[in-house]
């Protein structure tokens, strides 16, 4: 009966992934957004800072920056590499809920997990290097442990296509292994690697990739050595040298670069002639779902623009009621929840971050000009063309955007192949042996 209403793959699609409750993004989030609002309807401007003079925005920007660290700060202070720590320690908390889920129906939905929190780990990392004024060895550590992390997620899809779980010990190290980069060492050293459990390829693989982890947690690891995982990939990618060659690869990119830069610009041009054709009320919104739906990283575009669309349909409906049921102060009651849980949505689905932040989105700018439940209107019209536009201009004609090339990756993976041919070679004997031996041995 669910079936002939909602189609199995759309409910796959919006199916929220498990996550825990991010308690202090959570409360920090609340207070980021109601205690300025608070500040306004205390002195009977609940719209200052959202659209004035010059003078006026600039000084409630520098006020908002200020507020921001304060709220950032403590936990900084008491701890500069906490949330680099923790995103690393989440990939491989979610590797280890992987191993466990082998032979049960989560498996996929646990996968998936692994690479969210794999992109958002990076992410993190790649924005603390980003703004370091030098070579931290505490970030590079994490980069290596979680570029480590790889192998182990290899292995353990080797393991899951195989149906072969790992025995509890196995997956109580990968949780210790979470804890030590969690803490960074402190109080709890690298857990001892148990012994491969069977002959299978994914076995050996997963044991070698964990004893490379527990290598880079040691302490006597330097950020010159190097894992077995860059040596491989060295080895694998042929040489190129020249300084014209280094000019065209960063700068001239990708045919990936290439291709997104194309769908982008046709997408936003099509929004623009749009916003300028129809009469929308708020017509920048349009452009604006493009640029977010459309964005370069790890999720699919397609399910971001459904999820999008549904959860805008969701969260317009809620702010339209909301609108109607809270005025003046009372809105600090909608304003906290629905910040509080963004974090939460954002972890969970992009389909209910949306859910939670069109709402929010709502209710502040009827601050600055209210406008009544119609707001609500306006923002599922103009966010549903976005999405379509990015369906129709930028995902259907491409049909290189439509799957993954995940048969070109796994023809290339020695793990898969050697658990196909019952053999262990490739990265796991590379892992071992060192950088294969030339043609013709």
């Amino acid at each position: 009966m669910r079936a002939a209403v909602v189609p199995d793959w759309l409910t796959e699609l919006m199916r929220p992934k498990p996550a825990p409750l991010p308690w202090p993004d959570m409360i920090r989030a609340a207070l980021a957004i109601c205690v300025p609002l608070a500040v306004g309807f205390a002195v009977d401007r609940p719209s200052i800072g959202l659209l004035r003079p010059v003078w006026h925005t600039a000084a409630g920007f520098l006020v908002g920056v200020v507020w921001a660290l304060v709220l950032i700060l403590p936990g900084w202070l008491l701890s500069p590499h906490g949330q680099e720590q923790r995103a690393v320690a989440a990939v491989y908390q979610a590797l280890a809920d992987q191993l466990a889920s082998i032979g049960t129906g989560d498996f996929t939905a646990r996968r998936q997990a692994v690479t969210s929190a794999t992109g958002a780990a990076y992410d993190e990392l790649l924005t603390a290097r980003a703004v370091a004024a030098g070579r931290n060895p505490r970030v590079m550590r994490l980069v290596a442990a979680l570029n480590a992390s790889n192998l182990v997620s290899q292995a353990a899809t080797t393991l899951g296509v195989a149906g072969n779980r790992p025995p509890p010990l196995v997956i109580e190290t990968v949780t210790r292994l979470a804890d030590t980069i969690r803490t960074g060492g402190k109080g709890s050293a690298p857990p001892m690697i148990p012994p491969a459990w069977d002959a299978s390829p994914g076995t050996l693989a997963l044991r070698d990739a964990m004893a490379g982890v527990a290598r880079v947690l040691s302490r006597d690891w330097s950020p010159g050595e190097r894992t077995r995982a860059e040596l491989t990939a060295d080895v694998r990618k042929p040489s190129r040298g020249g300084v014209v060659d280094r000019i065209i690869r960063a700068v001239g990119g990708g045919q990936v670069s290439r291709t997104f830069v194309v769908r982008l610009m046709a997408c936003m041009g099509v929004a623009g002639l749009v916003s300028e054709v129809l009469p929308l009320q708020r017509s920048y919104w349009v452009p604006l779902t493009v640029a977010i739906v459309l964005k370069p990283d790890y999720g699919s575009v397609f399910a971001r623009a459904v999820q999008r669309g549904i959860g805008t349909i969701v969260g317009a409906v809620a702010g339209a009621v909301l609108l109607v049921l809270f005025h003046g102060a009372w809105l600090l009651v909608p304003f906290g929840v629905l910040a509080a849980l963004l974090p939460y949505g954002r972890n969970r689905n992009y389909g209910l971050l949306a859910t939670f932040l069109t709402p929010l989105v709502v209710l502040l700018v009827d601050l600055l000009k209210p406008v009544g439940w119609r707001l609500a209107g306006d923002r599922l019209i103009d966010t549903l063309i976005g999405c379509a536009i990015v369906l129709v201009v930028g995902f259907a004609p491409w049909p290189m955007s439509w799957y993954a090339h995940l048969r070109a990756v796994f023809r290339g993976s020695a793990i898969v192949r050697g658990a196909a041919c019952g053999q262990r070679g490739g990265l796991v004997g590379d892992a071992v042996a060192g950088p294969p031996r030339a043609a013709g041995r």
